[in-house]
């Protein structure tokens, strides 16, 4: 009667036979939804922090790829080889139906000049989708992992992909941030582990400096200077775009990654606020000890004075 479980003896032939059985495997059909026979790839990738946008339009637009911005200003749309390219403002390009050696060896390299605070790596992610002209009131939305791209008019199914664009470049950003701090609360672990010992860390106030710059950063970055924690202005007059991208991003666990995040940086701050106190206290002692010295010195001279 149901998927996975084998029913024998009389009850067999009752399954198979029944009006309710029938019933049940008509309901079945109608709700869990085949396996879908095209499967396409949507890799988004982040390269930079920023693009300017006009710049980006101008390289694509002189490569002679269709291009254009559209009406948010955060998002340029481009045609590459019949395949939906969408560049956000945020520094993430998003392209449909493109592999990810493409995106990484051809697409990113022609937005090179247009990249503002580029990195050193690229960081990309990739989920598969299916897109379907259907009837105007199907939908676009998630099955599992699959995104599924629904719409009566391909103007619509554009629409639907820059919301779930908007979803995946937030979803990328965030695992870039996740991979700068991994790096972080490596450095910190090692200097920590450093002072269980009792052995010296090597580090210095400027050193402290840069790590407390370093976690500045990426609190800023996460929880001030993006969109990471927020629904971008753009979806607020339109729920269903707005729905679609919050879809993709409880997916795809964004807000539990950014609470667990900022609780990694919280312990972070700590070690680092401890790390500036213990060397400011190591430099207090530092400094009492040469006034000391400097005071016996000239008690030994003054002393010196007398007995001649």
């Amino acid at each position: 009667m149901f998927p996975g479980y084998r029913v024998s003896g009389p009850f067999r032939r009752w399954a198979s036979t029944s009006p309710q059985s029938a019933k049940i495997r008509k309901i079945l059909r109608r709700q869990v939804p085949e396996v879908p026979k095209f499967v396409q790839s949507c890799v988004s990738a982040s390269k930079c922090a920023h693009y300017n946008l006009p710049q980006a339009v101008s390289l694509l637009t002189g490569q002679g790829h269709y291009s254009r911005m559209l009406e948010s200003g955060d998002f340029a749309h481009a045609i590459l080889d019949e395949t939906d390219v969408f560049v956000l403002k945020n520094g993430v390009v998003v392209a449909w139906n493109m592999e990810e050696d493409t995106v990484v060896k051809k697409l990113l390299p022609l937005l090179r000049l247009a990249e503002l605070g580029s990195f050193q790596d690229v960081e990309t992610e990739d989920m598969d989708y299916v897109e379907e002209e259907t009837p105007q009131d199907v939908r676009s939305g998630m099955i599992g992992d699959v995104i599924y791209i629904h719409g009566f008019t391909a103007e619509q199914r554009l629409l639907d992909k820059v919301a779930f664009s908007s979803g995946l470049a937030r979803h990328t950003k965030l695992s870039a941030l996740e991979m700068s701090s991994e790096k972080l609360i490596k450095n910190v672990e090692v200097i920590s582990k450093s002072m269980a010992e009792g052995t010296e860390t090597g580090l210095d106030m400027k050193a402290v400096e840069r790590l407390t710059g370093r976690l500045l950063q990426i609190r800023g970055v996460l929880n001030l200077y993006s969109d990471i924690t927020e629904t971008p202005d753009q979806f607020w007059s339109q729920p269903e775009l707005e729905s679609l991208y919050e879809l993709v991003s409880r997916k795809l666990d964004v807000s539990e990654r950014i609470e667990i995040l900022n609780k990694k940086l919280d312990y972070v701050a700590d070690m680092v606020s401890i790390l500036r106190t213990h060397l400011s206290e190591k430099n207090s002692v530092r400094l009492e000890w040469m006034i000391i010295i400097l005071i016996t010195v000239e008690v030994v001279f003054e002393m010196r004075h007398l007995v001649l």
